[in-house]
């Protein structure tokens, strides 16, 4: 389940259900669509964090796990 709020999204899903994905597909869609916007992701488990980070390479990409906020 995604719910979205002026471009805040929360992604609500079990194990295995593609969450990475999606966000992933969305980050990148978002960077080539607007130039100007930074974009803050946090994930709750370490794993989720290090596919981002190997996955998006931008400067532009705040990505962080939750527990370490």
């Amino acid at each position: 389940m995604v719910d979205e709020v002026e471009n805040i999204y929360l992604v609500n899903a079990p194990a295995g259900s593609g969450k990475t994905t999606w966000i992933r597909k969305q980050v990148e869609k978002h960077l080539l669509e607007n130039d100007d916007d930074n974009i803050l992701c946090i994930t709750y488990t370490n794993r989720a964090a290090e596919e981002l980070g190997r996955d998006i390479k931008s400067n532009r990409v705040f990505l962080e796990q939750f527990i370490v906020l």
